[in-house]
């Protein structure tokens, strides 16, 4: 047996702790060969905590807002809000449309640099901005309601459209939301472009 192998004891961690674990903010990695560092226990140890997460993202936000105001002016910086980082991209909410172009338009390449000044973290490779109008609504984080109700039929995700769910059928173009606006105001959608 190596010292980088382990042994396979066949005991498996029943689904019912590792939920109790998940729920108390313990993450089960697997286990590094060789020693590990005091630092990289100590990060992994605040992240389980959330006092790391909490302070990088307070420091990405004030990076952000600074760049923002640096390249863009303090009249946008009340307009911008940074998304999640994952793979090298940030996403940048911004609210309303003309703010969305000029920030995708004009302002990104300077931006980025400015973040990358702010900011000095390998990470950050590129940023993706999306309008706050398109964000998606919060989850609750038991599946429910705020009020512990079950999301109204309007609210529900797949393939249902004017509250009649499409049983057996791939979603079409027709479950799309506008479509169905179309639909109820009696303008026909198709292709040949002729209203009923």
């Amino acid at each position: 047996m190596t010292p980088d192998k382990r042994p396979d004891t066949g005991k498996r961690m029943s689904a019912q702790t590792s939920a109790q674990l998940r729920r108390l903010g313990v993450r089960i990695d697997k286990p590094h060969p060789g020693p590990e560092s005091l630092g990289d226990i100590l990060a992994q140890l605040f992240v389980a905590r959330g006092w790391g997460s909490r302070t990088e993202r307070s420091a990405l936000e004030r990076a952000v807002s600074d760049a923002v105001r640096q390249v863009a002016g303090p009249a946008l910086c009340s307009l911008v809000t940074p998304g999640k980082l994952t793979k090298g991209s940030l996403e940048v909410w911004v609210r309303g449309s003309a703010a969305l172009a000029e920030f995708s338009g004009f302002h990104k390449a300077p931006l980025l640099a400015a973040l990358r000044q702010a900011h000095p973290t390998p990470e950050i490779q590129r940023l993706r901005f999306r309008n706050l109008a398109d964000a998606p609504p919060p989850r609750a984080a038991s599946g429910k309601g705020a009020a512990g109700k079950k999301p109204a039929a309007s609210q529900k995700s797949g393939p249902v459209a004017d509250g009649k769910p499409k049983t057996g059928k791939k979603a079409t173009s027709e479950d799309k939301p506008k479509t169905a606006w179309l639909r109820q105001r009696g303008v026909n959608h198709t292709s040949e472009g002729k209203n009923p």
